[in-house]
């Protein structure tokens, strides 16, 4: 028998988990903000709705509030800001950054979220696998060794290291497909 969580509980475990993104990405959130807007003061504005909205429009989901989240919600925020100044005449296109400009040296903020996530998954994946194999599969994959520094390195063959490296990917790619299904 399934049975419905108590009133006011997805409000609470929503509310605790928008406090939890606060706390995570605010003072990073602000650095990016910063950039699009060049001013310190629009950006806590804009970072500031961007929790208030999430406060107000959660839906009692927490599962759907990532960080990734939070940082589409105030870019698009800050566009819509950048438009406004745009229509008033506070500022040229020119004056706008380029969108190419904007993550020319660094990642966005989104996606650092999400490779890092995507490295924390995996990580949990290969703990599945034995430590040779996880090792051999980081080695290769990770740190770009050769199949031949790593058998030299554990005294194993290089056709055992490419199995090794192979099982590790298939297990990957398995976990993967579940995951999505």
């Amino acid at each position: 028998m399934c049975m419905s969580p108590p009133p006011g509980l997805a409000d609470h475990v929503a509310h605790q988990r928008i406090d939890s993104l606060y706390r995570e990405t605010y003072p990073t959130l602000l650095r990016f903000l910063s950039g699009r807007l060049s001013n310190a003061e629009d950006a806590k504005d804009v970072a500031n709705e961007t929790f208030v909205r999430l406060l107000r429009d959660d839906e009692g989901r927490p599962e759907r509030l990532t960080a990734a989240m939070v940082f589409t919600i105030a870019g698009n925020i800050a566009i819509d800001i950048l438009r406004q100044r745009t229509r008033r005449g506070d500022t040229h296109l020119a004056d706008l950054p380029a969108g190419e400009d904007l993550a020319a040296d660094q990642p966005s903020p989104e996606a650092t979220c999400a490779a890092r996530f995507e490295l924390q998954r995996t990580l949990t994946w290969l703990d599945d696998l034995p430590p040779k194999c996880r090792y051999a599969f980081v080695q290769h994959r990770v740190w770009a060794a050769d199949y031949a520094a790593i058998a030299a390195e554990l005294s194993l063959t290089e056709s055992m290291i490419r199995k090794y490296v192979l099982r590790a990917q298939r297990h990957c790619s398995r976990m993967a497909s579940e995951l999505a299904a």
